[in-house]
């Protein structure tokens, strides 16, 4: 009884969770596992378009895929203001398909300066500070705004998918 009670106290925590560490999504779709695959990697090829993103698994039968890639965020600012340049977001995105079902989760978020001088990259986004420790060049304040800028960023790909899944034709 104790073990049924557990069950579905947790049972409200289940579907999205996301953190500075990790983002996961698990949703149910009208479409069977063959059209959610198609879908989804349609999508992961809209994202991996840069030559240092690599999908490193691509499994039709199984219903997964593994890729490894990096999401660009605005990087630090001169003294007036503007953005010297953009630092991006490395991460492993894992996808898992199905009957009428995905879960996709991004992970291994880690972020690393641009090109740019004085670029300063702050290491695994599960981290409070950043890895140097913080600083005048990359304040808590900085810290906590690439976090955030990641997870919109995220969001604005699962929206994506999402909107692919739902609209069923293929155009």
């Amino acid at each position: 009884m104790k073990l049924i009670l557990f069950f579905f106290l947790m049972l409200p925590l289940a579907g999205n969770s996301q953190n500075n560490c990790e983002h996961t999504f698990i949703d149910s779709s009208a479409l069977n596992k063959a059209d959610i695959y198609k879908h989804v990697r349609l999508w992961v090829s809209k994202i991996f378009i840069d030559s240092k993103d690599a999908i490193e698994l691509d499994d039709k039968e199984l219903g997964s895929i593994l890729c490894k890639g990096r999401l660009a965020v605005p990087g630090a600012k001169n003294f007036i203001g503007t953005a010297v340049g953009n630092d991006y977001i490395s991460f492993t995105l894992t996808v898992d398909i199905k009957d009428f079902k995905y879960r996709i989760v991004f992970n291994e978020l880690v972020h690393k300066a641009g090109n740019y001088d004085g670029g300063r990259s702050g290491g695994s986004l599960c981290n409070e500070k950043p890895a140097h420790g913080g600083s005048i060049e990359f304040s808590k304040k900085r810290w906590q705004k690439v976090k955030e800028q990641s997870s919109e960023k995220i969001a604005e790909l699962m929206q994506q998918l999402q909107s692919s899944l739902k609209n069923k034709d293929n155009f």
